[in-house]
């Protein structure tokens, strides 16, 4: 009898039995105490309004499945396009159901709910009162239409959008090298003010000439809000380019 090959045997099949056994659910059903961790966006089925959010603690402690519906008891609603964390709030780009929702990055409770937006895909906040949204291509152009929004927090709710009309200034050249000037406004005093990534606004300035000097901002990606005497408002991707030969 070939015993060393019947104890081979007898040692692959338990290796076989113990590799099958069905891992035990680590998922959680409670907000963790800290949202230290990686948080990852599921968008979920169109029309399903079943999007969410995962989170994974970095203690390795067990995650949670939908974190914002967890916290409040309901979904965050249809395709989940993108978080953003600002300022110890998280705002949620809820884009086919036309809204951002803003939660606490304590508990991940809902403090309010910005309604009203085409396709919101993704926020920036710039500071603590101005952010900027990207949203659907709704004039099907190559630049994207983007919002700006006066964000408010009396007391615990209450986040504001600040309405206006979307004005179609297009600007010229992008990338830059000195100066951009910007079209489609005749006869139009403009308000431009000029943010880094960071959030940081480097210029302000009015403008009735329809140009914008730039030769003092270091090349680098910014952010270009233009507004109206109206109050009227867009905003537009600049890209500061030098090449020296």
């Amino acid at each position: 009898m070939n015993y060393p090959r019947i104890l081979l045997s007898i040692v692959l099949s338990q290796f076989l039995l113990i590799s099958c056994e069905k891992e035990p659910d680590r998922s959680n059903d409670s907000v963790p105490p800290s949202l230290k961790g990686v948080f990852c966006i599921n968008e979920g089925a169109f029309l399903a309004s079943n999007g969410g959010v995962t989170f994974w603690p970095s203690d390795g402690s067990a995650g949670v499945v939908d974190l914002f519906s967890t916290a409040n008891g309901f979904p965050a609603g249809d395709v989940l396009q993108s978080m953003r964390i600002h300022n110890g709030r998280a705002y949620l780009c809820v884009n086919n159901s036309q809204k951002i929702e803003v939660v606490s990055m304590a508990d991940f409770k809902r403090l309010g709910t910005i309604s009203g937006i085409a396709g919101p895909r993704y926020f920036l906040g710039l500071n603590d009162s101005l952010g900027v949204v990207r949203v659907n291509n709704l004039t099907f152009t190559k630049d994207p239409n983007r919002r700006r929004l006066k964000i408010a927090y009396p007391t615990t709710v209450g986040i504001n959008e600040l309405t206006y009309t979307y004005i179609n200034a297009q600007v010229y050249p992008n990338p830059a090298d000195d100066v951009v000037f910007i079209k489609g406004l005749a006869g139009e005093t403009l308000h431009c003010r000029i943010y880094n990534y960071r959030g940081q606004m480097l210029l302000d300035l009015e403008t009735a000439h329809k140009s914008i000097s730039i030769k003092d901002l270091p090349a680098g990606f910014y952010t270009l809000l233009i507004s109206d005497s109206k109050g009227n408002r867009c905003a537009k991707k600049l890209v500061i380019n030098r090449v020296y030969y």
